[in-house]
């Protein structure tokens, strides 16, 4: 494998050729300078403000969260019954908010 920076020294049209003058390379600088124009405004915010922002948002949420009202969920329970139920067993009662229940009978002598 060839040496990539002596394949393009090698290929360099204007290698031999003078150096500009100071004079010319500043004003071909200020030509270009010119053209592009004054440099972008730093558009990215530093992380002191980016954590500042996250805080506030979570704060935020956390405000709003606590201002709404809101329903307890039914958590899940093991209820014993005995009436209508064989001893042995039990039932696992689920309700929703809506209104929905569920009521799993557990057995367990169940086999497949």
């Amino acid at each position: 494998m060839t040496n990539l920076g002596k394949q393009l020294r090698d290929g360099d049209p204007l290698a031999d050729a003078p150096s500009l003058l100071p004079r010319d390379v500043q004003r071909i600088r200020q030509a270009v300078i010119a053209e592009v124009g004054p440099p972008p405004a730093l558009w990215w915010p530093r992380p002191a403000v980016v954590a500042a922002t996250v805080a506030a948002t979570l704060a935020a949420g956390v405000a709003i969260g606590r201002s709404l009202p809101h329903e307890t969920p039914v958590s899940p329970g093991i209820v014993e019954r005995t009436e209508g139920v064989e001893p042995d067993r039990r039932q696992v009662q689920f309700a929703t908010p809506g209104g929905t229940r569920i009521i799993w009978v557990i057995d367990p002598d169940f086999d497949l």
